[in-house]
Parts: C-alpha cells; structure tokens; sequence
C-alpha cells in the first residue's frame, strides 16, 4: 500500500485544527468562568417516587403552609396567611418541577394530563421546634378557613416541642389545624406539645 500526503491538505487540516483549539479554550476560559457557567443541578424531593414530598427539616415542615394541597408547587407566597421563618424554595431549594413528584393517575380515570403529581409530605426524620412558635398547619382565622388539603405521612416519625403561635387574631391549637376534603394524617408523634 503506498500512502501519498500532499503537503497543501496537511497544512490546511494542521492551520483548522490550531483555530479549532484556539476557539475551544476561548469559549472555556478561565476555571472561574467555566465553574461559574455551570448550571445548579435540581434536586428531586420525592426520591421513593411515593408522590409525597420528603421532608427532613423544621423549616421543610413549616413551609407546608404554602402548598397546603400538598401538590408541589406552592400557592400562596405568605404561607396562606402565616409568618413563616422562610419561604417553600428556600425551604426546597433547587426543587425539580413539582418537587420531582412523578405523574400518577390519582382519580383512576386513564387520563393524567392535566393529574396532581404531588399528594403531600411524608417526614424523614423527627422535627424540633424548641425556641420557635409553632403555626398549625390549615387555619380559620378573620378572614376566613384556609384548609389544609393535603396528605401528611409521618413514618413514624415526631414533631417535637411544638408551642402555640397566633395569626390573624385566631388562637391556633395543634400540630394540625383546619383541613379540608381529601386531608389526612398517620403515622406522625407528637411530642411536648404546648398548646
């Protein structure tokens, strides 16, 4: 086999390739630029594909108040009425659409276009609220009953040292305060409250 290199093709892919590297490490940069230029990954809060939100943290839970549908993507920016210490994507910072929630057929009718792929929040570990007020989650205040609609699954898992809050001039009482059709609650201690 005879292999033949003209010098003219050799030149020309030798000058593309240097212009190629050239363009390369310009659109790079400098490692502060590249680090810089790199996207937050979204975080997945639903990792068991169960449809209900995980929550590990005081903040998490209280930040229930404003998706109190439990479906994921908050609703209210004030938590439905409540001062809360932060907001739900401070709370879930990073969360994937509907907080990673997979699409489910929750009405059992085929059609999940236009389904709820979030149910509510299921705990992962017990919640501390010593040296905080505590504000049930739902209310029925002056301006009327903001229901808690969503599903909560504590897995056994508590909430602890809960003490009584005020809003809108209601006395609020419990870790739960007003629901609405399709709530519900299992599997959750409560511990020390004072109420």
């Amino acid at each position: 086999m005879l292999i033949i290199v003209r010098p003219q093709l050799t030149r020309f892919v030798l000058v593309g390739a240097v212009a190629l590297l050239a363009v390369a490490v310009a659109f790079v940069g400098s490692d502060a630029d590249y680090s810089a230029a790199q996207t937050t990954p979204l975080i997945d809060y639903d990792l068991d594909d169960d449809n209900l939100i995980e929550v590990r943290t005081r903040d998490q839970f209280q930040a229930i108040h404003h998706d109190l549908d439990g479906d994921g993507s908050p609703t209210t920016l004030n938590g439905g009425g409540y001062t809360t210490s932060k907001t739900w994507a401070e709370s879930f910072p990073n969360a994937m659409p509907n907080a990673g929630c997979p699409l489910r057929d929750h009405d059992n009718d085929a059609n999940t276009a236009n389904e709820r792929k979030c149910i509510g929040y299921e705990l992962l570990a017990d919640v501390d609220f010593s040296g905080q007020t505590y504000v049930p989650l739902g209310k029925n205040g002056i301006w009327g009953a903001v229901n808690m609609t969503a599903k909560i699954v504590g897995n056994g898992f508590r909430v602890m040292n809960a003490s009584r809050g005020t809003q809108d001039n209601a006395v609020l009482y419990g870790v739960i305060g007003v629901v609405g059709e399709g709530a519900s609650v299992e599997g959750l201690g409560v511990i020390n409250p004072r109420f």
